[in-house]
């Protein structure tokens, strides 16, 4: 049996104080580079405004259930603003772009870019991320947390060398 729950966070906003966003506190972009069994491969994962013109949005107004074909997280207004989400994520491997499926990652809003950093443990705990290649070096699992405030999800990635992607909720904390 599956089973499937949809949180949904309110915020407070420093805005109301005429004080900076509360997004523009978080890191922008991430980027890792590595050579791997012989292949370079880099990736950046950057965080950006949601242009909702650009996306296929399902859901009511402030509070999408759907982006791009994939359920969001994070999504809710903060006081009449959207948090930033992740726009584009790249990935080089031996050279080559790979071709990402976008809703994957342009649903996850509020991404936690802070990292990588090689403890997975601390990482984890911390929500931070973390990247890791399979022990053949055929893909890449990448961890990262989104969210703020009261709650937070550890998201798990993988993306393989013909850039088939897939993503996991791994924890959440509230």
């Amino acid at each position: 049996m599956t089973c499937w729950a949809m949180i949904t966070v309110v915020f407070t906003s420093s805005l109301a104080k005429g004080e900076e966003s509360f997004w523009s506190r978080r890191a922008k972009q991430l980027h890792w580079k590595r050579n791997i069994t012989g292949e370079a491969i880099e990736m950046t994962i950057t965080a950006g405004d949601f242009v909702k013109a650009d996306h296929k949005v399902e859901g009511p107004d402030g509070s999408p259930t759907r982006v791009d074909g994939y359920a969001t997280l994070f999504a809710d207004l903060r006081n009449g603003e959207m948090p930033p989400h992740i726009t584009p994520w790249t990935v080089l491997w031996g050279g080559k772009k790979l071709k990402l499926d976008q809703g994957i990652y342009t649903s996850v809003f509020a991404p936690r870019l802070d990292g990588p950093i090689e403890d997975f443990e601390y990482a984890a705990n911390n929500y931070w991320v973390t990247v890791r290649p399979s022990e053949d070096g055929e893909e890449l699992f990448v961890t990262m947390g989104c969210g703020g405030d009261g709650v937070t999800l550890l998201l798990g990635y993988t993306i393989s060398k013909d850039g088939k992607m897939r993503r996991f909720h791994l924890a959440g904390k509230a």
